[in-house]
């Protein structure tokens, strides 16, 4: 049914002067569904031109603890992890998100905070350390 009517366009197309069949014909003798993967290039096209017209705007949350800590940073649409190897981490995460910290190291007490991205953010929150 979709081959049926990607057939007709692909001649109408051609009709009218624009040889589509040149794309088109290749990708059919190559056993692949030519508007399946026309369908797959305009999506990544789009997709990207979105991307660059609507970037996902980007804030900066600067996490200051005990050197060796894990840092814990969760939000909507994701968690990302990191060793605050010189006591800092550095996270970009999206404007306006709200954010979970969860600061963790053997034989510490764990360090729990929420933030609004409003901004870019700095913390401090050393662990109380046995």
């Amino acid at each position: 049914m979709i081959s049926e009517k990607w057939s007709e366009l692909v001649t109408a197309l051609a009709d009218r002067g624009i040889p589509l069949y040149r794309i088109t014909d290749p990708i059919d003798g190559a056993g692949l569904p030519s508007w399946a993967v026309l369908a797959a290039v305009l999506l990544v096209l789009g997709a990207a031109v979105a991307f660059v017209l609507f970037p996902v705007a980007k804030a900066s949350l600067t996490v200051t603890t005990t050197p060796g800590a894990r840092v814990i940073v969760s939000y909507d649409e994701g968690r990302l992890s990191k060793t605050a190897t010189n006591g800092t981490a550095v996270f970009s995460v999206p404007l306006g998100a709200h954010v979970s910290v969860t600061i963790t190291k053997s034989g510490c007490q764990d360090g729990k905070a929420g933030i609004d991205m409003v901004d870019s953010y700095a913390m401090d929150r050393p662990l109380v350390c046995e």
